[in-house]
């Protein structure tokens, strides 16, 4: 059977969610060119959501209140298209059943959309998070089709991403941290008035100061400097794939050192605690939303 070895891990992820919740759910408006064959998906999108909104367990910012769902039949589709925006999900194929693909791909985009709502912002780093290789929503997919039930699709989709050093980062981070590490995560960037899409070279252009703040923010968030594990995991290293995904991108190669992190991190403690309400500190405060640290 498909990913059997990965099943204990994935229950336990499951049955730990589990629990009442009292906020609303998302109102899913799905326009469908599958007709009966489709008529699954909005159902399953709000079990998803409602598992993404304790997931991301930041109870003062209500999930979205409602979400576009294009579904558009394609005959010479061989497989399934999906994307994400901040207010729409957009899904191409042939066909629509109800499979371990689709629960993914459904999974998949959904935690695109609420990262960026959770975080108030998008821009995550385009080689080591989100557009192509995609590794967190993938590792998220996992943690919510498990709770949902469908734990052995699951465990096939996480062994998809076996091998690769940037999904298995992930799964490493989460064996130390839980995802609380990425609720906290998006709840310090909203926090801060940070967007990560305005640091650096435009999105999605791969940036070594972008994933400064990013692995910075992920270190305030577990509480240590967490840039040793990104390194060990190739993260600045070309992805084999990125040319094909990015051709007009070259990628330049980066190391995010730990005493880079370090000092970033006393900064934004300077800026953000120590003079939090010092009006005088807020063009520094801009400066450092804007990718610019200032040393002093």
């Amino acid at each position: 059977m498909r990913g059997r070895g990965w099943l204990p891990i994935l229950a336990s992820v499951a049955l730990a969610a589990c629990g009442p919740d009292a906020r609303r759910d998302v109102e899913f408006r799905v326009e469908t060119e599958f007709g009966m064959e489709s008529v699954w998906t909005e159902g399953y999108l709000v079990r998803a959501a409602r598992v993404l909104t304790r997931l991301m367990d930041t109870p003062d910012v209500q999930p979205p209140t409602r979400i576009a769902v294009t579904l558009t039949k394609d005959p010479k589709s061989g497989g399934i298209g999906g994307a994400a925006s901040a207010t729409e999900l957009r899904f191409t194929s042939n066909v629509w059943p109800e499979e371990p693909f689709r629960h993914w791909i459904l999974a998949h985009e959904l935690t695109n959309l609420f990262a960026h709502h959770y975080a108030g912002s998008g821009g995550f780093p385009s080689d080591w998070w989100s557009n192509g290789r995609s590794p967190f929503p993938e590792y998220v997919s996992c943690l919510v089709m498990a709770q949902l039930g469908f734990v052995e699709d699951a465990a096939w989709r996480k062994g998809v991403g076996k091998g690769k050093r940037d999904h298995e980062l992930y799964w490493t981070l989460h064996r130390a941290h839980g995802f609380e590490l990425f609720a906290k995560f998006f709840r310090l960037l909203r926090a801060d008035g940070v967007d990560l899409g305005k640091i650096g070279k435009t999105w999605p252009h791969a940036d070594a100061m972008r994933s400064t703040y990013a692995i910075a923010y992920l270190s305030l968030a577990a509480g240590q400097n967490l840039a040793t594990v990104f390194r060990d995991h190739g993260i600045g290293k070309k992805p084999s794939d990125w040319d094909a995904i990015h051709p007009d991108k070259p990628f330049e190669e980066y190391e995010v050192a730990p005493k880079t992190v370090d000092l970033l991190l006393a900064t934004r403690e300077r800026l953000f605690v120590a003079r939090a309400k010092d009006g005088k500190a807020e063009p520094l405060r801009a400066r450092f939303r804007a990718g610019e640290p200032s040393p002093r």
